[in-house]
């Protein structure tokens, strides 16, 4: 859906209206993780408006992160950690992260928010 109706390239979440507070978290040093984030324009959105890109997370069943950093020319100052799994049936990666105190997601803390958006939808349609 994203792809075949260029969704994507209308950012959504500037249009939330938490945006700003969320913004300003990262800003002040907490973490998003991004659940299904496909190219990363919503991640991007942030870093152009000041979060450091260190700060996002990214989940994602399949990897169009290269394809982000093509489409976007970025890649060698976008570094959001990007960790392809399924998150029904996650990665080691992933598992290491689930409920530790010491998460790969936030170095000595947990993730501070999380996001997914494109992903909220499909459960919707598994409970029939």
């Amino acid at each position: 859906m994203c792809t075949g109706q260029g969704l994507f390239l209308d950012p959504a979440i500037p249009k939330h209206p938490s945006y700003n507070k969320i913004l300003a978290q990262l800003k002040n040093g907490a973490t998003l993780v991004d659940i299904g984030a496909f190219l990363g324009q919503d991640l991007r959105r942030f870093v152009v408006d000041g979060a450091p890109s260190t700060s996002l997370y990214v989940i994602d069943i399949v990897n169009h992160w290269d394809l982000g950093y093509d489409l976007f020319r970025d890649r060698e100052k976008f570094h959001a950690h990007y960790i392809e799994t399924d998150i029904l049936y996650p990665s080691p990666e992933l598992r290491k992260c689930k409920g530790s105190s010491q998460s790969n997601i936030k170095t000595q803390e947990h993730e501070d928010m999380q996001a997914s958006s494109p992903v909220s939808p499909l459960f919707s349609k598994l409970d029939g």
